[in-house]
Formats: structure tokens, C-alpha cells, sequence
């Protein structure tokens, strides 16, 4: 996969259609950027998907942005809460491999865990890489590891033809933080009873300093597993059912009931999400136990009040979790690799020496408010906080000196005039105090900068 992306600013699409394309078509991008354009509803280009957004208002008449992405490339669409003309589009290629790796019989799994060019492309650095090679650093950090993903198995039979679960959610009328935990007790003997004869199994999972276990308990004998370190609660969850019905398979009782104290995991159950590995595993599990003529109910129980067989499968899980790592769902890296992006992105921000925005900005996850703002006035805060203005910065595209003040001779930035320029100090004093533009941009109003732009007469030359 090649990684190139065009942008092209042009004045109308129409007429410049077909060249673009032949463009697109020769050079095959990732992506295409189009600017200062008004484009319609629905616009089409071979194998692109396209994402756009107008402007219409008194400022402007027409215009609007639009990024085409090629169809082939794992992406989705980012939302930005902002009034500027602006669209976004996150490539997902970490969670598009993760997901690979999950299904070994994938037509493009050899070709990206198993590449054969490597010492091809060893001796041509100049060269792009294709996806595989590409891919192979970023993910050898990921936690969990990416070689403990699960496998994915296709179910054999549709989930129309699985037996669908039997769940007990009764107990979930009372709330825990306004009930006595001997009511809550009372209440679950009684539902206990009411299933006459039969074994009960407890599951829990546990997770702690990023260590995770499971574990169900059934009369004297435990089960218990460790999963990999960044596991989701909710995986241990699921995983702690699975160990009880393979409890349910290996036992000669006919009538079983199974406790929970997760109430996802439960609901997953019962709305059969085959897409989750574990709860297939589940489900297949239960059809098997099912076709025996035996019955299993599913129960959810609160945690924490003294019900002694929950309290045994936590204190197994807790105990489990110096055990040994089996695998996990593709869908549980999804975080970690969330967190490993914003870990590179942050430290490539930390180490950029350059931009204005650093001084201002110190995590990248930080967003601007534009709320209450016209565009004119966000379009105005954005270059005021990158530090590139036209009264700043017009001499690049005249071939000119840098500008100096009129008033105190020194170089004109916009630090200068929103911080240090005596001549504008009365001023500033009527709208805020800030030393530095770090502390003006992240605790001054916008509203505040904008007026002292205004009287100071600046606002035509930003």
C-alpha cells in the first residue's frame, strides 16, 4: 500500500473532473485533500470514499472541504466539534492488523505477518514498504502482545439456530447502594431454591496493576486462569462463564445454575454476539450441554454482599493472577494500541522545537473551545495560537525583512502584541493578565482576546 496523499486547491470540480481522475488514477493515493471548493452532496471518484463539508454564510457564499479516502484503507470518520471549515479522517491500519492477526485464514494474512521481501526491501530504504514490513514495529510493543491474540472461529451454525441462554436478571430490581447486604442474601437463597436441585457455580474476574485473572468456584474445587496484562474486565468476565460451562460439561449433574456479577457479560450471553470469540466459545459450549438434555441458567448476583460462593471465585482470581498467560480477544488491544499512538504522538510532540503551538500546547490530546465563536473569530484564535498571522508573517510570501514594531522597535510576533508591547498595555489591562501565551490560551476567555484585538485595531490584519 502506497502512502501518498494529494491536496489540491481549485475553484471548481466541474471542469476539472476528469483531470483529476486521471490524477488519481495514475498515482493511486491514500488519501486526497480538495480546498476552496463548493461540492455537492454526493460526489463520486472509483475506489474513494469521500467526506465533505460546506460553508455558506455571509462571509463566504460557497466553499467547503472534502477529503477522499481510497476505499481499500481501514479508516473512519473523525468528528470535530468546531465551526471552521475543516473535516477529518483517522486511517486505522494498527486496528486493522490486530484484527488480522485474529484470523489466520484471511487471503492477506500471510502477506502481512509473513512477508518474503524483507531482505528486498532491507537493501532499497527508499523505497515504501508494503503494509507488513511497515507494521511490524509499531505493533511489537502493543500490550498485551499481539502474538496472544485468540483465534476467531466461524460459526458453523447461524445464531438463529443456537440455543438461545436462559438469564435470571431479577436481582438487579434491587439496588446495592440502598439495600441491606443480608436483604440482598435473603433474596438470593430464595432464587437459589427456587431451582430446586441442582449445582451452582460462581464466576468472577479480577483485575489489578494491570494484571487480570478469572476464576468460578463450584462447591470445594476452584477453576481459575491469568490473561494477559491490559485485558478488559469484561474478557475476564466472559472468560470466568466459559471455564464454569466447561465445569458444567465435565459434571454428571443434569441441572446447573451459573452466577455472575457482570452484568455485560451476562447480556452479551443472552443477545448471542457471536462476534465476540468468547461468547461463541460460550454459546457452542452451551449447545453441546443443551443437546445432552441438561439445563443451565444464567444468574446475575450482586458482588461484594456476602454471598459466599461469589466471594471464593474473587479471592481465586485475585490468587490467580501470578498464574500463567493464556489468550485474549483482538478487540481487547484495541486500547492499548489507542494508548500506544498517543505515547508516540505525544513524545514526537515533546521533542518539536519549532512550533509556536508547543509552547502553548503540552498534551496533545488538548482541544480548543470555539464555542460562542463566529468562524471569523475561531478562524482568528487558530493563528493567534500557532503564532502565523499577516501582520507577523506576510514578509515570507513578499520576500521582505521581518517587520519590527513601530512602538518599541522590536521583532513584531504575537507574543509581542498579546504579552509584551507597552504601547498596548492599557489596553490589555481591560481584558486580561496573563504573563505568557501558554497561560492566556488555556485560561483566558476567547471572547476576551478577540476584544482587545478588536480596539486595538488588529482585527482586518490577522
Amino acid at each position: 500500500m502506497d502512502s501518498r496523499i494529494v491536496q489540491w486547491n481549485c475553484r471548481g470540480l466541474k471542469a476539472n473532473y476528469e483531470e483529476m481522475q486521471l490524477l488519481m488514477d495514475s498515482e493511486t493515493p491514500v488519501a486526497v485533500c480538495l480546498q476552496e471548493i463548493f461540492l455537492k452532496d454526493c460526489i463520486s471518484f472509483r475506489s474513494y470514499r469521500a467526506y465533505t463539508k460546506n460553508v455558506e454564510d455571509a462571509e463566504r457564499a460557497s466553499g467547503g472541504v472534502c477529503i477522499l479516502v481510497k476505499d481499500s484503507i481501514p479508516h473512519e470518520r473523525v468528528e470535530l466539534q468546531t465551526t471552521l471549515q475543516a473535516v477529518a479522517a483517522r486511517i486505522t491500519l494498527h486496528k486493522y492488523i490486530v484484527k488480522l492477526k485474529s484470523n489466520p485464514t484471511n487471503p492477506a494474512f500471510d502477506s502481512i505477518f509473513n512477508p518474503t521481501e524483507v531482505e528486498l526491501y532491507n537493501r532499497r530504504p527508499n523505497v515504501i514498504q508494503p503494509l507488513g514490513l511497515r507494521m511490524r514495529e509499531p505493533t511489537q510493543n502493543l500490550t498485551p502482545p499481539i502474538d496472544q491474540i485468540s483465534k476467531i472461529e466461524t460459526p458453523q451454525n447461524p445464531p438463529w439456530l443456537m440455543n438461545k441462554p436462559k438469564l435470571n436478571l431479577s436481582l438487579l430490581n434491587f439496588k446495592k447502594e440502598n439495600t441491606d447486604p443480608s436483604i440482598l442474601q435473603v433474596h438470593f437463597r430464595e432464587l437459589q431454591e427456587s431451582y430446586g436441585d441442582c449445582g451452582t457455580i460462581y464466576t468472577d474476574g479480577s483485575k489489578m496493576e494491570g494484571k487480570v485473572a478469572c476464576a468460578c468456584s463450584f462447591r470445594n474445587k476452584t477453576i481459575s486462569r491469568r490473561l494477559p496484562d491490559g485485558c478488559s474486565i469484561f474478557t475476564a468476565e466472559l472468560h470466568a462463564i466459559l471455564l464454569a460451562l466447561m465445569a458444567v460439561k465435565a459434571s454428571e449433574r443434569r441441572k446447573f445454575i451459573i452466577c455472575s456479577d457482570s452484568k455485560s457479560a451476562l447480556q452479551a450471553l443472552g443477545r448471542m454476539k457471536t462476534d465476540i470469540p468468547l461468547v461463541h466459545k460460550s454459546l457452542k459450549l452451551l449447545d453441546l450441554i443443551t443437546a445432552d438434555r441438561r439445563d443451565v441458567t444464567f444468574i446475575w448476583v450482586p458482588s461484594h454482599v456476602g454471598i459466599e460462593g461469589n466471594e471464593a471465585a474473587d479471592r481465586e482470581a485475585k490468587r490467580a493472577l501470578n498464574h500463567a498467560v493464556s489468550g485474549i480477544p483482538c478487540s481487547d488491544l484495541r486500547q492499548s494500541i489507542a494508548s500506544a499512538t498517543y505515547r508516540e504522538w505525544q513524545n514526537r510532540w515533546e521533542a518539536e522545537t519549532h512550533s509556536k503551538l508547543r509552547q502553548i500546547v503540552a498534551d496533545v490530546r488538548w482541544r480548543p473551545t470555539s464555542k460562542g465563536l463566529t468562524r471569523r473569530g475561531s478562524t482568528t484564535m487558530s493563528r493567534l495560537r500557532i503564532g502565523h498571522t499577516y501582520i507577523t508573517h506576510s514578509f515570507v510570501l513578499k520576500r521582505e525583512e521581518p517587520p519590527l514594531c513601530e512602538y518599541c522597535d522590536s521583532r513584531l510576533t504575537v507574543e509581542h502584541i498579546l504579552v509584551d508591547c507597552p504601547r498596548y498595555q492599557d489596553v490589555r489591562a481591560k481584558y486580561f493578565r496573563a504573563t505568557n501565551l501558554k497561560t492566556l490560551f488555556n485560561n483566558v476567555d476567547p471572547g476576551k482576546v478577540l476584544g482587545f484585538i478588536r480596539e486595538v485595531g488588529l482585527s482586518t490584519k490577522i
